[in-house]
């Protein structure tokens, strides 16, 4: 009976917690997904040390849609790339050591990425951002490992920033079990930290020190939000990978899930109530969804599959993963878009408003659009 008690008392008390963290929320309205991400946005405290690292570290630095729809009729230039001259895109850093490749990116010293854990569970086994979870890490004898890019993945994850820098989107296609989520998110809190070094130094640290990103006129990474569009069975996935890598509640991990009828009040429901700064804020949504949103939002223009925004647009675009302009996109599994389909289309609406573009695929097919 004891036991029983505290289970309810412990269940009790869970609720409660999600109900009165940081202002009444009515849970039971929201997708279990939704919960889950609102009960791990990070609190003004942990905003506050967060920016206490950030600062320090600048101190010491000195969706698949194949399945029976039918295609839509583009007509797109299968000419316009050369593939006789297709190379891997790092040829020409084949000789830089690992130490020259930190210090190209700015952290030649502590050798390790912005925001990222020091260590992680090789078992897989731990949640990194429960309570256990920090707990484990922190216990050396834990069986804890020290999470260490290897020397391709620094090469990804630089010669990527060069790229978005100049602002050209990439193809990553490194093979299963290389890295590719590892090398995005690392990209994606290197632009954060970039960002913060910028602001504080009016310059960005290491190969890109004295460099503008994208030609802006300031010259700064854009205070936005990041979005990743990956298939729906692997946003639990890329949840996980993500607490793996980065620091607890570092970003807000922004579920964007369901019909869009259900998705009306997702902005003031989910996005706004994330306290982070634009940058630190991350929604992660499906090829559906974003499928789904372009038919409701975009037109396809001429049969070349450009994304023209639709009389709906401006009245339906609240909800949608186009609500808001972002930094940066992190397309998984890019290749369900590379035929003349909806998610085509709606890729391109979303490319237009965002900053940088990073498309993800082991299985990249380079036959010509049908």
């Amino acid at each position: 009976m004891n036991s029983r008690l505290e289970v309810w008392t412990s269940r009790l008390s869970d609720m409660l917690r999600l109900l009165e963290k940081d202002g009444p929320v009515t849970a039971s309205d929201l997708p279990k997904v939704i919960q889950d991400a609102l009960m791990n946005l990070a609190s003004l405290e942990e905003i506050r040390d967060l920016q206490a690292h950030l600062i320090a570290a600048l101190e010491n630095a000195g969706v698949m849609l194949d399945g029976g729809e039918e295609p839509l009729d583009f007509d797109l230039d299968s000419q316009a790339f050369d593939w006789k001259a297709w190379k891997e895109g790092t040829e020409d850093l084949a000789k830089v050591s690992e130490e020259e490749l930190w210090a190209h990116l700015g952290f030649g010293e502590k050798k390790q990425l912005p925001l990222f854990q020091e260590w992680y569970d090789p078992s897989g086994m731990i949640e990194p951002w429960s309570e256990e979870g920090v707990a484990w890490l922190e216990n050396p004898q834990s069986g804890r490992a020290r999470l260490q890019p290897k020397w391709h993945q620094l090469v990804g994850i630089f010669r990527m920033l060069q790229h978005l820098f100049e602002g050209r989107a990439v193809l990553l296609m490194d093979g299963v079990g290389l890295g590719k989520t590892l090398q995005s998110v690392g990209v994606l809190a290197c632009l954060v930290y970039y960002r913060e070094h910028y602001r504080q130094k009016n310059d960005y640290p290491g190969w890109f020190k004295g460099r503008r990103f994208q030609s802006h006129l300031s010259g700064m990474i854009p205070d936005l939000p990041s979005i990743i569009v990956c298939p729906p069975n692997l946003q639990a996935q890329w949840t996980r990978e993500m607490h793996a890598f980065l620091r607890r509640r570092s970003f807000d991990i922004l579920p964007l899930v369901g019909k869009h009828a259900s998705r009306r009040n997702w902005d003031d429901a989910v996005f706004e109530k994330s306290k982070q700064a634009p940058t630190m804020k991350v929604v992660l949504t499906g090829t559906q969804v974003l499928a789904d949103d372009g038919k409701m939002l975009f037109e396809a223009v001429e049969k070349r599959g450009e994304a023209n925004p639709s009389v709906a647009f401006s009245r339906y675009r609240k909800g949608t993963a186009y609500g808001q302009d972002y930094l940066l996109l992190i397309l998984d599994e890019a290749h369900a878009a590379r035929k003349p389909n909806q998610l085509h289309v709606a890729v391109r609406g979303l490319r237009d408003r965002v900053s940088a573009m990073v498309a993800m695929t082991a299985t990249p097919v380079t036959t010509k659009p049908e």
